[in-house]
């Protein structure tokens, strides 16, 4: 799924129904406050949640959804996570795009199902600073290295993948006036096999996994909650791709 503009020459572009109809990306503002009209429109089936705040004090903000959604009964719960990366903008779409399809069919047999038998969990967007500058910054001020992806121009923040930590010995600046190498990969952060293959301990890297396992509040928010919620299923969506 892509964007209006598509600027490799000679694409046809076609674009499937989705449940919000939309067919640009959303910016984080959009996800927020499409999460709380969600939750204010089906106050019986959804619950506004957030696992706490980003490096640079944003919420992280998700949905719980299921039929009688306040109670408390021991359901299996179903969890998604998009954007660790900031730059993989479609992977926050499929969560956000789910929720509205998962309410707005509510009453057929297999929807009824999923929301009677499971709570589903969707946090679109994890990496949320990293997220607001990739999505809606231009190019950085500071001089970084030619972006890898020849669609976008060298420096730019839309390539940003990391969060916004700065780099060892920098202030710590609004995302989008950081180094674009500057940020820890959340991805990479998390304790489990920290510092195994795909990762690296340079700090300018792409792969950059941080000093320590969940060194980020971000990974750390994720996993206080998830150790909470016990979950039967996780899914982490991520769309990077060389095209």
């Amino acid at each position: 799924w892509r964007p209006l503009s598509d600027p490799r020459p000679g694409t046809r572009t076609e674009f499937p129904t989705l449940p919000s109809g939309r067919t640009t990306y959303r910016v984080w503002e959009d996800y927020e406050t499409e999460m709380r009209r969600l939750a204010r429109r089906y106050p019986s089936l959804v619950r506004l949640r957030s696992m706490g705040k980003t490096l640079l004090g944003e919420p992280m903000l998700g949905l719980e959804i299921a039929r009688n959604v306040w109670a408390s009964d021991g359901r299996p719960a179903f969890v998604q996570y998009g954007l660790h990366h900031a730059r993989e903008w479609p992977s926050g779409e499929w969560g956000i795009e789910y929720a509205i399809e998962l309410l707005e069919k509510r009453d057929r047999p297999r929807y009824a199902s999923l929301l009677g038998n499971t709570r589903h969990f969707i946090f679109p967007v994890v990496n949320v600073d990293g997220f607001r500058a990739s999505r809606g910054a231009g190019p950085s001020p500071i001089g970084a290295p030619e972006s890898p992806n020849p669609r976008l121009g060298a420096g730019s923040n839309e390539y940003r993948r990391k969060n916004c930590r700065p780099l060892p010995g920098e202030a710590q600046l609004p995302c989008s006036a950081l180094d674009t190498r500057a940020g820890v990969d959340l991805n990479r952060n998390y304790g489990f096999y920290f510092g195994g293959t795909g990762t690296e301990g340079i700090p300018t890297s792409e792969i950059y996994r941080g000093p320590a396992g969940f060194s980020e509040p971000e990974s750390e928010n994720v996993r206080l909650f998830t150790r909470r919620l016990q979950p039967t299923v996780v899914l982490s969506h991520h769309t990077y791709s060389e095209e």
